[in-house]
């Protein structure tokens, strides 16, 4: 093989046209499951581009005879380089069966870009194959391409694999995400809810923080927790007394993540969900203020073991390792509780 590389090498950099075959057959026997495939692959591609554009490259991909590996190679070549006299042979080669050169090939489009390029991705948006869909979808949406959707919304309720309907609510998103949150009422709630989760805007999350539907509310709430501002954080306090306690949960965990609220914080360590009053002593924890701590020092006794575990570790952040020591808990029934008690009597000896 080394041998063979340095004479294919050598060729193109002397441009000799009679190598591109000859190179993308050794393309075609490289087997990915050996160590050397990758390198062997990298130098292959190295010496395919500097022959650039030429017809011999391109018109190669009209060879039924060379093999898929060697196909998928030349247009993943030719999209690096970017070469529009390509973009037809490419549009012919989708209409084709072979997966893997089907995904180069959409690739290597979005890579040229083009008006007949643009056309044929555009098209893709209800390909067949997933992966296709996907690549198109995400190149149409960083592009934020206009025209492109309404074809992407239409598309929307026919989406079958959700790795691809997450991509496609991104790329809307992206193109225009006030015309997308406009067609919200005629949205499943799971679509809601992907909106919620990618929205870039505070003020439509405070909208989709008051949906009717909780999975919404509860994402939407958790995105705002990306915002600082007063009108986030009024919405965020008003949360904790949602009746849905996921709800509360994540309002108290995006406030504890911004430092802030920790008088609203408190009244949720009275919460009667287990997760929400665990949520409040880490945020309080974690707030590294000393006065927090005689405010949980009552839920080391709080009937859930995990919350007690989690009030140890946050009086503990909080300096006050001494009250758990002090504390009762050396004889509680839970075995974690004993042990993690013994473990800072010890430190503290």
């Amino acid at each position: 093989w080394e041998e063979r590389l340095i004479a294919l090498t050598g060729l193109a950099d002397l441009k000799d046209k009679r190598a591109i075959p000859v190179i993308l057959e050794g393309a075609g026997t490289l087997e990915p499951s050996e160590p050397e495939s990758e390198e062997r692959l990298q130098a292959i591609k190295e010496a395919l581009r500097k022959f650039g554009c030429m017809p011999s490259l391109i018109n190669g991909l009209n060879n039924p005879d060379m093999k898929f590996r060697s196909k998928v190679v030349a247009i993943e070549v030719i999209g690096e380089l970017q070469c529009a006299e390509a973009v037809p042979h490419l549009i012919k080669i989708m209409d084709g069966d072979l997966r893997e050169v089907r995904r180069a090939s959409v690739l290597a489009l979005a890579a040229i870009r083009g008006d007949k390029a643009l056309q044929e991705l555009r098209k893709r948006i209800e390909d067949r194959d997933g992966h296709v869909r996907n690549a198109a979808i995400t190149f149409l949406g960083r592009i934020g391409d206009k025209k492109s959707f309404p074809l992407i919304l239409r598309h929307v309720d026919k989406e079958n694999y959700p790795d691809v309907l997450e991509e496609t609510i991104k790329a809307l998103l992206k193109i225009d995400e006030k015309a997308l949150f406009t067609q919200r009422e005629k949205l499943s709630p799971a679509i809601r809810v992907l909106i919620a989760r990618y929205a870039a805007g505070a003020e439509i999350l405070l909208t989709l923080s008051q949906d009717q539907d909780v999975s919404v509310r509860v994402a939407a709430l958790s995105s705002l927790g990306r915002f600082s501002d007063g009108n986030t954080r009024t919405r965020l306090v008003q949360a904790l007394r949602d009746e849905n306690a996921e709800a509360r949960k994540v309002a108290v965990n995006a406030l504890g993540s911004q430092n802030c609220c920790y008088d609203d914080i408190t009244h949720s360590l009275r919460d009667s969900d287990m997760w929400v009053r665990l949520y409040a002593v880490k945020a309080l924890g974690e707030s590294r203020k000393p006065e927090a701590a005689a405010s949980i020092i009552p839920l080391l006794y709080d009937k859930e073991v995990p919350v007690v575990l989690a009030t140890i570790e946050a009086l503990i952040q909080l300096g006050r390792g001494d009250a758990v020591a002090l504390s009762a808990l050396q004889s509680h029934p839970d075995e974690a509780v004993r042990e993690r008690i013994s473990q800072i009597a010890e430190r503290a000896e």
